[in-house]
């Protein structure tokens, strides 16, 4: 998912639209970009926070809540300071500079502390939401307990696991938890702003809750294997409405019910397709997965400089994305290899710290607990 965010941000001064915020727009165009971006959005960050909530419920199992609370604040607490602290006054710098081709112009929207507040956490901005969801979702799942007691929360454990195992769950799923996007006119948008955007903040508690609950039911996890490809291929279907939409085609009406409903497709086919290819060990997978998080955090101001540098050339919108992808993506996995990976940095993104002369890949080992046979609402043997 992080990757498919560079792709999104490496092509989108490419782009036909003026829908998608970025600070630089190439003379070369294309609508392929549009359409992909489209696609991409989709479903990228709902799967990034279902991901996330599945994880947060595995840490708080096995750590306990505190202990969960202080990985969080290492692995994602200080890479968003840290990060933002770092990387803030060059990419606003660099929008002052496009925006007026004055360095000095540039220099002034750097020092003022109105832009800062003005353009907020940057691509950061999902580090922020994920800081306010872990409490979040530890107040609901407290609450909850609380109300239903054990009887009803092993009644809502028997509709999980029927809306799990049913052919139609992605349908059901949109249909319950679908409610806050459709409020939003099925789209998600990117926040741009320190103070978190309510609506869009429910929208990825569901998300979010949606794998904090999945965890209580990972002995399911062989039955999310089936589907995937109907699920994937529906979705994209679905996705063409709301190009459609962004194109002036069809009414707007219709991406309201079709935006989640193509977005809970995607998050079960995903799941499904990975879960049935990519279950087993893979050194150059988790190498890539290790190395996204740094990826990101730096990239939004490479790719800027690359699509600025290359500018002049006379190709197609198509060969210019990937040509800005084909430079900007090696030096990126260079410095997470020499700078990142074998130092405290890495620790902080990866847990661990890597040596350089023997690289070292994921081995099979029992990463996932044994699923027991308990439900919501009953003691897990892990806590």
């Amino acid at each position: 998912m992080m990757f498919l965010g560079i792709w999104m941000h490496g092509v989108q001064c490419y782009t036909e639209l003026n829908v998608y915020m970025w600070p630089f727009k190439d003379a070369a165009r294309s609508h392929l970009f549009d359409f992909t971006i489209n696609w991409v959005h989709v479903f990228r960050m709902p799967v990034f926070f279902v991901m996330a909530g599945f994880f947060f419920a595995l840490l708080t199992t096995r750590r306990g809540v505190a202990k969960a609370v202080g990985n969080r604040a290492q692995r994602v607490l200080l890479p968003f300071v840290l990060g933002w602290l770092v990387l803030a006054p060059p990419i606003i710098a660099t929008i002052g500079y496009l925006r007026s081709g004055s360095w000095s112009e540039a220099w002034a929207l750097a020092t003022s502390g109105a832009a800062y507040w003005r353009y907020g956490p940057l691509h950061l901005w999902f580090l922020e939401y994920l800081l306010w969801l872990y409490p979040l979702m530890l107040a609901v799942d407290w609450l909850i307990r609380r109300i239903l007691r054990t009887r009803g929360l092993a009644v809502a454990s028997r509709v999980v696991r029927w809306i799990l195992q049913s052919r139609w769950r992605a349908v059901v799923v949109a249909i319950v938890a679908g409610a806050p996007m459709v409020s939003m006119g099925g789209w998600l948008t990117t926040p741009g702003s320190f103070v978190p955007d309510a609506k869009l903040l429910f929208v990825y508690l569901t998300f979010f809750g949606f794998g904090w609950v999945l965890y209580s039911q990972r002995d399911l996890l062989d039955d999310l294997k089936r589907g995937g490809w109907l699920e994937i291929i529906a979705g994209l279907a679905l996705t063409t409405l709301g190009y459609a939409v962004l194109l002036g085609m069809i009414p707007a009406a219709l991406w309201r019910f079709a935006g989640p409903l193509a977005t809970w497709l995607f998050i079960f086919g995903f799941t499904s397709l990975f879960l049935r290819y990519l279950e087993r060990p893979l050194g150059w997978m988790r190498y890539l997965a290790d190395a996204s998080y740094w990826l990101y955090l730096i990239h939004v101001l490479v790719l800027i400089w690359v699509q600025v540098l290359i500018a002049p050339l006379a190709l197609p919108a198509l060969l210019k994305g990937l040509l800005a992808l084909a430079i900007a993506l090696p030096p990126m996995l260079m410095s997470y290899h020499f700078a990142v990976r074998p130092t405290w940095f890495g620790v902080l993104l990866n847990g661990r710290r890597y040596s350089l002369r023997a690289p070292e890949v994921a081995r099979p080992t029992s990463a996932m607990p044994e699923a027991s046979p308990n439900r919501i609402g009953q003691p897990d043997p892990l806590q």
